[in-house]
């Protein structure tokens, strides 16, 4: 686990949680030193894309079996900046695709729907 990815679980409010329909979810809260406010923008700070789906990323590895990788990210969409502070909701929806897993995942706030993606797993190769 890298910087980025200790500091976004260190965010986390509490475990994943599974809801009765299936859905992964956890809560975080960035403080307003996290690192990856750091330029992100100065004097006006916002929680960077790339957190988001770290976040969605680690939500929906707590429930993959076997060694993945993420293959891609699909159809994103954000739509709400996330300020310091403000408690975010990343929820996962996984489903298989031939070989692949996908996890349909959404980040929401106070303020309604934030971000939107679908991001793809794809079984670990092994180098020969």
């Amino acid at each position: 686990m890298n910087r980025i990815e200790e500091e976004i679980s260190r965010a986390a409010l509490a475990a994943v949680a599974e809801e009765d329909d299936g859905r992964l979810l956890r809560r975080f809260r960035f403080s307003p030193g996290f690192v990856g406010f750091q330029g992100h923008f100065p004097g006006y700070p916002v929680v960077p894309a790339i957190v988001q789906l770290l976040a969605a990323q680690g939500v929906a590895l707590s429930r993959l079996s076997g060694t993945v990788r993420l293959a891609g990210v699909e159809n994103a969409k954000f739509l709400i900046q996330l300020r310091p502070e403000e408690e975010i909701v990343v929820s996962c929806r996984l489903r298989h695709r031939g070989e692949e897993s996908v996890a349909h995942a959404q980040v929401d706030c106070v303020r309604g729907l934030a971000a939107v993606f679908d991001l793809i797993f794809a079984p670990e190769r092994s180098r020969s």
